[in-house]
């Protein structure tokens, strides 16, 4: 049976169990667990909005946390806070070892922001992380052209191994659905599986604002989730 609660939303549950190693991902993720076997590295991964670059971030934590790797998430809003963390501890962070990887997500938050002659922040983030072997990756649904940053930015982005998510090839589709659908505390049939695939294609972002409003319709109805409701939906 196809069920929700229905007075509680659910809080989306980011971890590796929930990870779809999907086509247009496995490549990205497989070059980001190998980034600098040692030493200093650095990463710019394109993703679209909704695409699951939060997701990415925090199954790579898993995963490498897996192999003894220790890894920093920020938000590309956290930049201006971490920078004045590591200069005013003499590089070093806070109450906690240097991490391997220092992951940054939502990044475009920061960079779009930042004007020609505003790069000091990030270069010396950039700066200390190569003195410390720190990798550095940078998740953004912006592309670095589009950034109005200076040389001293882009050139670093740039020397960066580019990256990207893809939307899942067909064979994948069924299973992603099914994930984001679990993610958001409910079991879908595989023949429902089957109906919304065939009507909204491969793309995450339309799939996900699609079970959001399935989700939404149920609990403010109250109604189970089934074939009508999730005809309705669409």
């Amino acid at each position: 049976m196809e069920q929700i609660s229905l007075n509680i939303i659910p809080k989306l549950q980011y971890s590796e169990g929930n990870f779809v190693l999907h086509s247009g991902v496995a490549e990205t993720f497989a070059a980001l667990k190998e980034l600098g076997a040692s030493g200093f590295a650095s990463a710019f991964v394109l993703g679209p909005e909704r695409s699951g670059k939060t997701h990415l971030s925090m199954a790579l934590t898993e995963a490498l946390a897996g192999e003894g790797r220790s890894v920093q998430v920020l938000s590309g809003l956290d930049i201006p806070a971490f920078c004045y963390e590591i200069d005013s501890k003499n590089a070093t962070l806070p109450n906690s070892h240097t991490p391997d990887s220092l992951i940054i997500d939502d990044a475009q938050s920061y960079f779009i922001s930042v004007e020609p002659g505003g790069s000091g922040q990030f270069v010396s983030l950039y700066e200390w992380a190569k003195r410390n072997g720190v990798k550095i990756i940078i998740l953004s649904s912006v592309p670095h052209q589009d950034y109005p940053c200076d040389n001293h930015i882009m050139s670093r982005i740039k020397a960066s191994a580019q990256l990207e998510i893809r939307p899942p090839a067909e064979e994948d589709v069924i299973r992603v659905i099914a994930v984001l659908a679990r993610q958001r505390g409910f079991k879908l049939q595989p023949r429902s599986i089957e109906f919304i695939r065939r009507r909204l294609g491969r793309d995450i972002g339309s799939l996900e604002k699609y079970l959001d409003r399935l989700m939404h319709l149920a609990q403010v109805l109250g109604r189970s989730i089934k074939r009508d409701l999730i005809s309705d939906a669409l």
